[in-house]
């Protein structure tokens, strides 16, 4: 959608006063504050293949592997982790995403790849109520995650990249008890490639976190929001030709 449109082109031979110029200075300087604005507005969904419909571009989908792997002696989960010990190796993990917490008791005790529970293959989880920090390499446009009834209520919280954030509050409404626990899927989208993180906490059960089918991707596009060097490189490009326009029309 258009912020704006095209000037006519005006051919009186009337020099622009200052209140003129002073106008145009205003408008761009209220359209930059418009465009940062409307950054990082999110749509949430829990319908996956709409989910993935909506979405441009390619996701990588981080299935934790397919066995169980603990305990994770670390509080960083990525793409480089080397775990032999546990089965963990260089590349187990999906590149694009470092997963991070702190220690839930006072030991050296952070998070697991368990099995089971209502997963298929292993899921990333953790007692108590750490939170679980997804860190993207590269800023993104969309992400999501399957969960159960072992994270029960959380909270997510993006990061965007203009430093501005993003809270919501969700609930797993799947079955759960019974011997039953059907995963439940939970997507965020944002208006522009603008993801810096994601800090997803658990609260009301034993799970600080329980995620299985991390997604992620990077928009085929660009941002619907320019950056501030961008825009300001456009604002300034904009001022030298009205002043080019005026000298011309001093001659």
């Amino acid at each position: 959608m258009e912020h704006g449109t095209e000037n006519a082109i005006v051919t009186h031979p009337m020099i622009p006063s200052k209140h003129t110029l002073l106008s145009s200075f205003c408008g761009a300087i209220c359209l930059l504050s418009i465009q940062q604005a409307i950054a990082g507005g999110i749509t949430t969904s829990t319908d996956r293949t709409t989910f993935e419909a909506a979405y441009t571009g390619l996701f990588t989908v981080e299935t934790f592997t397919k066995t169980s792997h603990f305990p994770i002696p670390s509080g960083v989960l990525n793409n480089t982790t080397s775990l032999p010990d546990i089965g963990l190796y260089p590349g187990d993990i999906q590149a694009g995403v470092t997963y991070s917490t702190t220690p839930f008791t006072s030991g050296n005790l952070f998070f697991n790849i368990d099995a089971g529970g209502g997963f298929s293959g292993g899921f990333l989880d953790t007692l108590g109520s750490n939170a679980l920090t997804a860190t993207f390499d590269n800023p993104n446009q969309a992400f999501g995650f399957d969960t159960n009834g072992h994270m029960l209520n959380f909270s997510v919280t993006i990061y965007f990249t203009d430093q501005t954030s993003y809270t919501g509050n969700f609930g797993y409404t799947g079955n759960f008890g019974a011997g039953t626990n059907t995963p439940q899927f939970f997507g965020f989208t944002s208006d522009g490639t603008d993801i810096a993180k994601a800090v997803i906490q658990g609260n009301g059960s034993e799970f600080g976190f329980a995620v299985d089918n991390f997604t992620f991707g990077t928009s085929t596009g660009t941002s619907t929001v320019p950056d501030s060097g961008s825009t300001a490189a456009m604002l300034g490009a904009g001022l030298l030709g009205l002043v080019v326009l005026i000298r011309r029309k001093i001659s």
